[in-house]
């Protein structure tokens, strides 16, 4: 009889004991086990032993770290010890790699689903708060919403408007903007000749070409209309900046260009811009509609290499890429991109801040983004030390 048949023999026999005895030799044996480390922890629940369980839930975690189940069951043990906080970090992980098991759960798991979800979203709505509260607070930004784990029902003003990730309510909404409004494109357009030249040279170099990333990378899922561009070349980016790094590879290809830039307030969570980039649209290609990440931001169009006919839709309104005209607007809207021409569409993409907030309200914006990110950061440990404590 092998050990695991033994197990099943000696708990279906209702000898607890000598069961739980088995499956501790057979998972000290077989440590690559998840699923028998999932089953020891279950079974350690249940004969009171809560150090026990939680070694078997951390081994189940170390043994199979991208399954979303274990951090699923790893989180609702945590959350029955009233250590809400490593529960609710277990279940972020759950929302990354497995987002229907809390939202559209199967019936068996339905209300503990419901459970980790109201957990997760009040654990992260009240340290948005948190961070948005005190003398100094503005009111519109502590009253931000994280769309994805607001704790509290909402809706959007319009149909085709509804950013993804962070929401400001009270921000004044538009689809396009007229450079004219901002102080610094003239200056930028005035650069147009020289940062094509140098976009010119960099896509002769083999560097730049090396340095062309489809936009959405192979192995995205969750993309919606998206997802047939997941690792396409159909659509394409050469980075000046990315997660508000700078790509050292182009900074002797680009020194114009990245100079010009240092004159446009571009949208930043640290001290460098979050994202600049040459996106690069092949012939007859086109960007489904879909929604951006946040109404906080404002997206920038500078047209550099524009074959043809093509253009962008912003909440069912066109306009064309034009030489000399930047194409400024609120990616909260439904918004596609389309190219007609039968070669490449070439357009440097950046953001800037929205215009009506404050230098004040950009700043604890950026400071509620810093603890989001920390919070993920550091969730790993949160997680191993609630379950080695």
């Amino acid at each position: 009889m092998t050990s695991l048949a033994a197990v099943d023999h000696a708990l279906n026999s209702g000898d607890l004991s000598r069961g739980l005895e088995l499956l501790r030799a057979h998972c000290s044996m077989n440590a690559a086990d998840a699923s028998s480390w999932h089953r020891l922890a279950i079974l350690e629940e249940k004969n009171g032993k809560p150090e026990n369980a939680n070694l078997a839930h951390l081994q189940c975690l170390k043994a199979a770290p991208s399954t979303a189940f274990g951090y699923f069951a790893a989180g609702d043990w945590l959350r029955r010890l009233a250590k809400h906080e490593a529960a609710a970090a277990a279940f972020s992980v759950v929302q990354d790699l497995q987002p229907a098991l809390l939202g559209e759960p199967s019936p068996d798991f339905a209300d503990h689903a419901k459970v980790a979800n109201r957990l997760l979203r009040t654990t992260l709505s009240d340290q948005h708060r948190a961070v948005n509260s005190g003398r100094q607070a503005s009111p519109r930004i502590h009253d931000a919403i994280w769309c994805r784990t607001h704790d509290h029902n909402f809706s959007y003003p319009e149909d085709n408007y509804a950013p993804q990730l962070f929401y400001v309510p009270e921000l004044p909404r538009q689809k396009f903007y007229l450079q004219a409004d901002f102080s610094w494109s003239e200056q930028l357009l005035a650069h147009t000749p020289i940062i094509c030249a140098e976009l010119e040279t960099a896509m002769a170099q083999q560097a730049s070409q090396s340095a062309v990333r489809p936009y959405l990378e192979a192995g995205m899922t969750n993309l919606g209309n998206l997802q047939s561009l997941a690792g396409s070349s159909a659509w394409s980016a050469m980075d000046l900046y990315r997660g508000g790094q700078i790509n050292q590879d182009m900074l002797a290809l680009f020194p114009e260009t990245l100079s010009a830039l240092e004159e446009v307030p571009t949208y930043n969570l640290t001290a460098t811009p979050f994202e600049v980039f040459f996106s690069i649209l092949k012939g007859k290609q086109s960007i489904a509609p879909h929604f951006g990440e946040s109404n906080h931001a404002l997206t920038a169009h500078l047209p550099l290499i524009i074959p043809g006919s093509g253009h962008l839709e912003v909440g069912g309104e066109m306009r064309e890429w034009r030489h000399g005209e930047m194409l400024l607007f609120d990616d909260s809207y439904l918004h596609s991109a389309h190219n007609q021409s039968n070669d490449s569409r070439v357009v440097l993409i950046f953001s800037i801040w929205h215009p009506d907030l404050s230098a004040e309200e950009q700043a604890l914006i950026r400071r509620s983004f810093q603890a989001r990110e920390a919070w993920y950061a550091r969730r790993g440990e949160t997680i191993q030390q609630a379950l080695s404590g």
